[in-house]
């Protein structure tokens, strides 16, 4: 069965969606629709939010039951720019290279740069899919993102 993530990147790409409202709509759709565990839909809207202390409430409260969908709660964090939940979530054991790196890829395509920073420093690969990431930041006019990916990793220091 496919994950909340690969559900959402296809709709989106398919009717366009965009705002805020729209993600969280759809999240609450497809978290109720795949039987998600009880708390995901709060753990999902806080991921996109940018709620970090809701985030962490809800980890803490809850680690069993939403160690199945933190991957899909990184994602959505990542494709906001929300660094502070993703770290969180990571902290918490999502995974950045969850379908190869589709976190970071999500974080390019929306020229999301911290969160890009954040994730390549967390381990996620800049060359994943033949430079997925780097397309969809090109493709979506973000070169700032761009330069980041294609500078990483970062030289060191003098």
């Amino acid at each position: 069965m496919p994950t909340i993530r690969t559900l959402f990147s296809r709709i989106a790409k398919a009717v366009g969606i965009s705002s805020t409202a729209d993600d969280l709509n759809l999240v609450s759709r497809l978290a109720w629709g795949r039987n998600a565990p009880a708390h995901a839909r709060d753990l999902f809207h806080a991921s996109v939010r940018g709620d970090e202390s809701a985030v962490e409430a809800l980890l803490v409260a809850f680690p069993k039951e939403l160690g199945s969908v933190l991957n899909d709660a990184l994602a959505l964090a990542a494709r906001h720019g929300n660094t502070g939940v993703a770290k969180k979530l990571i902290h918490a054991g999502a995974d950045v290279h969850e379908l190869q790196d589709e976190p970071l890829r999500w974080a390019a395509e929306a020229g999301q740069d911290g969160t890009v920073e954040y994730l390549l420093s967390a381990g996620a690969n800049p060359h994943v899919r033949n430079d997925a990431p780097l397309r969809s930041a090109l493709a979506n006019g973000h070169t700032k993102t761009a330069r980041v990916l294609q500078t990483w990793p970062q030289p060191s220091p003098a």
